[in-house]
Order: C-alpha cells, then sequence, then structure tokens
C-alpha cells in the first residue's frame, strides 16, 4: 500500500524537477540557438525525462506484481485501504 504513496510522491517529485530544468533551459541559457549550454542543457532535460519515465514505469511494475499478494485473501473478505472497503475474494 505504501508503494502508492512512493510513486505518487516521486512522480510528484519528478515533475517539480523536470519543471524547474525545463525553465532553466528557455529562460537561463543564452538566447542563441546553436548555443553549447543550450544543448547542454536540452540533453540533461530529455537525458532525466528519459530516467524518470523508465523508473515510474518500473515502479508501476512492481506495484501490479507485488499487489496480487497484499490484496488477495483466501476466501474473501474487507480489506481496509484509505477511504476503501475493498472486498477481495481468493480466485485460484
Amino acid at each position: 500500500m505504501y508503494i502508492i504513496f512512493f510513486i505518487r510522491g516521486f512522480y510528484l517529485y519528478g515533475l517539480c524537477l523536470r519543471l524547474f530544468i525545463f525553465l532553466c533551459v528557455y529562460y537561463i541559457s543564452p538566447r542563441l540557438p546553436s548555443s553549447g549550454n543550450r544543448r547542454l542543457c536540452c540533453s540533461i532535460f530529455w537525458l532525466s525525462n528519459i530516467i524518470f519515465y523508465v523508473s515510474v514505469f518500473f515502479c508501476c511494475i512492481y506495484f501490479v506484481v507485488f499487489s496480487q499478494q497484499l490484496f488477495i485473501v483466501e476466501g474473501g473478505g474487507f480489506i481496509d485501504l484509505p477511504g476503501i472497503k475493498y472486498y477481495s475474494r481468493f480466485f485460484y
């Protein structure tokens, strides 16, 4: 259950970080499009995007794989999630 909060916090942190880098690229770096600083900032920006999306993808895979073990109760029963009463049944 805590992985949901981790993914949400990680996503919000990454979103703020990418927004900050985006603003740095377009407002702090020189205005010349052929500038080495701008190309370096853009490459760092795209690299951080790729790393961020790959990390979120693997966090989601981790959640999907391990959520089945967390939310299945043999014989059926209620699991108390934050704000939700979740009923599960063992199907195997």
